[in-house]
């Protein structure tokens, strides 16, 4: 569950320095529903670096398909955070059910979500990949080092994009692995990697 908890909180946050010291902080609730997991966030502890009106904001920005980020009812500087996923709890451990038992047939939202932002951003940079070449003359740097790991994702090969954005990635690949690893800019390197931080190495 606490593996669950961090790998979500840190892709929600953008802030990847997230530990388990710091769920009792940052958690006020955690609801398991039948279709739903519902988190109830502190905003402030959340993204201790946004303005507390700005967060639910970010949070927008930042969440996948099917989620929802709400103000928590009678507690304004509370979030609720719903996430479309089913949880088993099964002799202390935490299954995530509901998907096909191959992970490579699971989408993982955290990394899509991020790929999907990282070309927004360098779109607004004037520094995306797909942007004509002229436009690339007022291009403007990424102005956080998060940022600046996250814009990567924009450059990974077309056919590993579709991997993502189609459950087709390989087991393991998490979106803390890929930003911790220097990710190489050749296409053709590019597969190897992936292969590697999925399996750990």
């Amino acid at each position: 569950m606490e593996a669950f908890l961090l790998e979500e909180l840190r892709r929600l946050a953008g802030r990847p320095s997230i530990e388990v010291s710091d769920l009792g902080r940052i958690l006020r609730r955690v609801e398991i529903r039948a279709e739903q997991v519902h988190l109830v966030a502190q905003a402030a502890e959340l993204m201790p670096d946004e303005h507390p009106d700005l967060v639910l904001s970010s949070l927008m920005r930042r969440i996948g398909d099917g989620e929802q980020v709400v103000r928590e009812r009678g507690a304004p500087a509370a979030l609720r955070i719903v996430l479309p996923r089913r949880l088993q709890l099964r002799g202390g451990r935490t299954h995530i059910v509901g998907r096909d038992p191959d992970d490579r047939a699971a989408i993982n939202q955290g990394v899509v979500v991020a790929l999907r932002r990282a070309h927004a951003d360098l779109i607004v940079l004037k520094a995306s990949p797909l942007s004509p070449p002229e436009e690339h003359r007022d291009a403007v740097a990424p102005a956080t080092q998060y940022e600046r790991q996250l814009s990567r994702l924009a450059f990974l090969a077309p056919a590993l994009q579709r991997q993502i954005l189609t459950g087709a990635q390989p087991r393991g690949l998490t979106l803390r692995a890929m930003l911790k690893s220097e990710m190489p800019l050749a296409w053709a390197d590019q597969k190897a990697w992936i292969e590697a931080i999925s399996r750990g190495a």
